[in-house]
């Protein structure tokens, strides 16, 4: 089988210690481009925690977003919702109205257009969204030309691509390519996700977050080693290629 390795980190955005750039982590993920070939799909909130919006920071994410192997995708705006204590950083699974989702994502779009940025795929924050959320966006993200309930405004935007996880998904369906999968950085069993219908392709997918302690997958020198090692014996074991999610389109 030949494998498409995508690796694709959270939560990256202005912050220090999240902001890749000037950070240990750029370090790392270099080495591994120079080594390996890796790429990798950053996934940004627009406004993380509600203190680093993007248009105050068009020098940095332009820069970031300058690197042939990063690609910039969406992660929400806030990543971070007004009930913390039921909803955790889910900011989509606690809106209960369209016109919450609708001014929400337009502030999102607004942000990125005025770093004249494209957001190539989403994640949601907290990985979990609501129902409500997952009809809004096929009725307006990946609305058919003939949907007549689609909104203008959000028609027709760049995003491509869905990447999830199987549980928190909950058999949602949606209106564009999905992509499944959630091994960390840090894992030492690794799977195999997103076979093609013939069976002769499919992807490892790992995941990971910039930074912070709500789990352990985030980077840092120990699972730097261990993702290393990982690629060592992909690499010497099957037919590889590394590749941005927007690429495996």
């Amino acid at each position: 089988m030949n494998l498409q390795i995508a690796i694709s980190c959270d939560d990256i955005c202005p912050k220090p210690g999240y902001r890749l750039i000037g950070e240990p982590a750029e370090k790392w993920f270099r080495e591994l481009n120079d080594e390996f070939g890796a790429k990798f799909t950053c996934f940004i909130p627009a406004n993380y925690h509600g203190t680093n919006l993007l248009s105050e920071n068009k020098e940095w994410i332009q820069e970031l977003n300058s690197i042939s192997w990063i690609e910039c995708a969406g992660h929400g705006f806030f990543h971070q919702c007004q009930d913390p204590t039921q909803f955790g950083e889910m900011e989509f699974f606690e809106m209960n109205s369209f016109k919450k989702i609708d001014d929400r994502m337009f502030r999102i779009f607004d942000e990125w257009l005025k770093c004249d940025v494209e957001i190539t795929g989403w994640r949601n924050p907290g990985w979990m969204n609501s129902e409500m959320f997952n009809v809004w966006f096929n009725n307006n993200i990946f609305a058919s030309s003939d949907n007549t309930h689609s909104v203008g405004q959000f028609r027709n935007k760049t995003l491509k691509y869905m990447a999830l996880h199987y549980e928190h998904n909950r058999g949602m369906k949606w209106n564009c390519k999905t992509f499944f999968g959630h091994d960390g950085i840090h894992q030492t069993e690794i799977g195999i996700h997103n076979v093609s219908e013939d069976g002769e392709t499919g992807m490892v997918m790992f995941q990971s977050h910039i930074a912070g302690n709500h789990n352990d997958n985030v980077w840092n020198q120990k699972n730097f080693d261990q993702l290393k090692l990982s690629l060592e014996h992909l690499v010497q074991t099957q037919n590889c290629e590394f590749k941005l999610l927007k690429e495996c389109i």
